[in-house]
């Protein structure tokens, strides 16, 4: 069996993620207005309250799940197809096709 994979690292993710995108993306969760006051928080430096407009800090606890949000639409910008495969012992997985639509 072969994997594709793609990795990239992209500059300032974690500070430049859309709140506006990010939130539109969970319209509906039970959750939503948790994670709307988590991104509108805001920081303190030298007790100096900030306000923030982008962006989710780096290590914060919902950064990396709040980063696959924003990054999910990758594929199918990309145009990668996935197919779900079924093991002998039930399991599910899913791998690329092998071709980029």
């Amino acid at each position: 069996m072969t994997a594709n994979l793609f990795e990239g690292d992209f500059r300032s993710c974690f500070d430049s993620l859309s709140h506006s995108f990010i939130l539109k993306q969970i319209k509906g969760f039970p959750l939503y207005s948790l994670v709307e006051k988590f991104l509108k928080a805001g920081y303190v430096d030298n007790n100096v309250f900030h306000e923030t407009k982008e962006g989710t800090p780096q290590g914060g606890l919902f950064s990396p799940l709040l980063a696959n949000i924003a990054l999910h639409s990758m594929e199918k910008t990309l145009k990668i197809d996935y197919a779900r495969r079924k093991q002998k012992n039930g399991n599910i997985y899913y791998n690329t096709l092998g071709r980029y639509r």
